[in-house]
């Protein structure tokens, strides 16, 4: 094979790569730092969130029953599931902060982490939502009904949902910005194993 299809490594390897210095779309720019600030601060907070599924849950305001010691009296499997939606949740925010280093240095693998990133983190979103849907709320609803002092299961519901929905609304952002217009543009093309050398000229 020739010598072209293996090129050197020299320090030009390392130098900044031209379509980045010909300018980066703002659209990248700004989701390679949310991409950054989100997964930072998930990943500083997921390790003390995780701490609070082992601690015993106190009473609430007033003497009022705590809902989520009854979530974990009556669903004895939701605090394994909390630790392993927990530790998905803090390994997907190392690849969020990888893809927005490699998206804001206009690196292909950027774009195919934070691609997986958002798909993994939509349907992170939905399984959390489904759960608490049908199995948290029903033992929040049975323990509001049990004391007039309890939380208010409409704020409650309303709660969950708005977390949830805004739990979409960063990976369906990355999925647009950077597959489409300047963001898809940008994109490096993929490289040639064969250093432009077909294997049939080999």
């Amino acid at each position: 094979m020739s010598a072209q299809a293996f090129p050197e490594i020299g320090p030009d390897a390392f130098e900044e790569p031209p379509q980045m210095a010909a300018g980066r779309p703002a659209g990248l720019t700004i989701i390679a730092v949310l991409a950054w600030i989100f997964g930072g601060l998930n990943l500083l907070c997921t390790p003390f969130n995780m701490l609070t599924l082992f601690l015993q849950p106190g009473g609430g305001f007033g003497g009022a029953p705590n809902p989520m010691a009854e979530v974990f009296a009556q669903l004895p499997w939701f605090r394994g599931y909390g630790v392993a939606m927990a530790v998905l949740g803090f390994l997907a925010s190392g690849v969020l902060v990888a893809g927005g280093v490699g998206l804001f240095r206009l690196q292909r693998w950027g774009w195919h982490l934070l691609n997986g990133y958002a798909v993994f983190s939509i349907l992170h979103s939905l399984v959390a939502l489904g759960v608490n849907y049908a199995y948290v709320l029903p033992v929040m609803q049975a323990s509001a009904a049990s004391s007039k002092g309890g939380p208010s299961l409409a704020g409650t519901m309303g709660s969950v949902a708005c977390c949830g929905l805004l739990g979409l609304i960063f990976p369906v952002a990355i999925l647009i910005v950077i597959n489409t217009g300047a963001g898809a543009a940008a994109k490096p093309p993929k490289a040639d194993p064969f250093g432009g050398l077909g294997p049939a000229q080999e």
